[in-house]
């Protein structure tokens, strides 16, 4: 479940309305990362995901969700920013704008 350089473990403290913090995931912009699952299917998503919401992946655990998280923001940083990946995503075959399972 982990990736190289990602964080050994993800610490989450409670956040509005039953999402979580994730306290050692920071977004270029400073702010903390935050999954939830207070969707009506109740899986786990990452909750400021700048991706079309039918496209968002699903999670079954919150420390999975917590490293899509810190997976795509590492994702964002290479591409140059959040408007570059999300110009990235326009292409028909990439791979991260599938939902997971």
């Amino acid at each position: 479940m982990t990736a190289p350089n990602a964080p050994p473990f993800f610490s989450c403290s409670p956040w509005r309305r039953g999402g979580w913090c994730v306290d050692n995931i920071r977004w270029p912009n400073g702010g903390c990362g935050c999954v939830s699952r207070n969707y009506v299917d109740r899986k786990w998503r990452i909750a400021c995901d700048p991706r079309p919401f039918e496209t968002q992946p699903t999670f079954k655990a919150r420390d999975a969700a917590a490293l899509a998280e810190w997976r795509l923001i590492q994702d964002i940083t290479a591409a140059g920013g959040e408007a570059a990946y999300l110009a990235s995503l326009k292409s028909k075959d990439a791979p991260h704008v599938r939902p997971a399972a």
